[in-house]
């Protein structure tokens, strides 16, 4: 008998199962997707802890992209599933993704051709793994994960998308050897785990690719790991192998130039490296769009708080869960690129992390924020207090208000906006999909 029936019940028990929220290693979820039957034997080009992914299908044989980055994973993830989902040629489901966090349901970590699996399918994985992992405890992150290549398994999905949750050499979702591996930046974030070391952290994210098979890097900042991994035959490199250039006097266009293939195209809401990698990975795998198609998935492609420009109560809102200083510096940089028209301010509705570097993160946005509005996030321990920034605001003279609470700031910021202002709801996942969940009560 499963021990629970209902989703949330399994969930609260996952967050108490394991002594350590994260905990970084592959021996055991390895040993429970062995246990799970859902890894083939590994090969010489496996790590330690990996191994081919199995189906339940003999003779599948489905091919995994596996994504690792700073920021932009999900956004590489997103233009895949699109494109994929857009050129199936049949009612069999296409592609499977795995991701992390979740906005609003954790169903959203796991998706078939785009749509968030069933909670009841959860449950049935959970069960499954419950069973298979005897007295082998296992971390929230390690459930989900072999939740999602359980369902993956048993619908036997020919493309699966996995995206790194930390890191990536000892990511749970790097048991299963890659067929293509995507790095889309290096940057600092989650120091307790990975430190303050950009090479040392590219090395860690440099552990999803394998020997022999694909992998693209997106990051035109290199490390020495990177120009090491760049000397193999099978990486391809931005700014050598392939490029992205604005184009002159069309701010709303970009080129992308891959070998033989030139083409200029829609700007995306989405970040263009990212978008430019997932090309590159249609391309490996002999599903090139031609250029109309390209063109019209740029005006598809788009996901939840990266950039979303809403309206609410007849005020243009945007939602970004830039949560770390190189996500910080592209918001700030996006926000200057599209800048508000006929004289519109720009209102920041923010909470962030007690564990992110603030000053880092504030820093680049200085210049592009005419007015802050913080408040807590009461049901979040790991978040920052309102008050703890303020001394961050006093020494740059900003002008503030600090509210009880993220949504009394938000309501307080959509009460003084006017005419073109723009309101940028920025600081973590949770800060967005609080206020998403509010204006979603609110607005109907």
């Amino acid at each position: 008998m499963a021990r629970f029936t209902q989703l949330q019940d399994w969930l609260s028990w996952l967050e108490q199962l394991h002594p350590k929220a994260i905990d970084l290693g592959l021996q055991r979820v390895y040993s429970v997707a062995s246990n799970l039957n859902l890894l083939k034997p590994s090969t010489s080009i496996s790590h330690e802890f990996s191994g081919a992914f199995n189906s339940d299908d003999i003779n599948a044989c489905p091919t995994v992209v596996t994504i690792a980055g700073t920021n932009g994973k999900g956004s590489c993830v997103s233009v895949l599933e699109q494109a994929l989902v857009n050129q199936k040629s049949s009612s069999k489901a296409c592609v499977g993704s795995y991701t992390s966090p979740h906005l609003h349901h954790f169903c959203e970590r796991i998706r078939i051709d785009q749509q968030p699996v069933s909670e009841a399918l959860v449950c049935d994985a959970f069960a499954d793994i419950d069973r298979a992992r005897g007295d082998i405890s296992l971390t929230y992150f390690e459930f989900g994960t072999l939740a999602a290549l359980w369902i993956f398994a048993r619908k036997n999905i020919p493309y699966i998308l996995l995206e790194v949750g930390l890191g990536g050499k000892l990511d749970a979702v790097n048991i299963v050897d890659a067929d293509i591996a995507v790095v889309t930046s290096i940057d600092i974030d989650h120091e307790d785990w990975l430190g303050s070391d950009r090479n040392i952290i590219s090395q860690e994210k440099l552990g999803v690719a394998r020997t022999g098979r694909p992998l693209i890097i997106a990051e035109a900042n290199m490390t020495p790991a990177l120009k090491l991994a760049a000397e193999k035959a099978e990486c391809l490199l931005i700014d050598r192998d392939f490029s992205l250039n604005a184009v002159e006097n069309k701010p709303d266009q970009w080129h992308l130039k891959y070998g033989e293939f030139s083409q200029t195209l829609p700007l995306p809401s989405l970040p263009l490296p990212s978008v430019a990698a997932a090309i590159i990975v249609l391309d490996l795998l002999k599903l090139m769009p031609d250029e109309q198609y390209l063109e019209d998935l740029m005006g598809q492609v788009g996901l939840s708080g990266r950039f979303q420009k809403v309206t609410v109560n007849g005020q243009c809102v945007i939602y970004d869960v830039a949560h770390n200083p190189a996500a910080a510096i592209q918001l700030a940089k996006r926000l200057t690129q599209q800048p508000s028209i006929d004289g519109g301010k720009t209102l920041a509705v923010m909470a962030v992390m007690s564990d992110k570097d603030h000053n880092a993160i504030f820093e680049p946005l200085y210049d592009v924020i005419d007015d802050w509005y913080l408040g807590d996030l009461l049901d979040n321990p790991r978040a920052a207090k309102a008050l703890d920034l303020k001394p961050l605001l006093d020494a740059q003279q900003c002008h503030y208000s600090i509210e009880s609470t993220i949504e009394e700031a938000f309501h307080k910021a959509n009460t003084i906006a006017c005419g073109h202002d723009r309101i940028i709801v920025f600081g973590s996942f949770y800060t967005v999909a609080a206020i998403q969940s509010l204006t979603s009560r609110e607005c109907g």
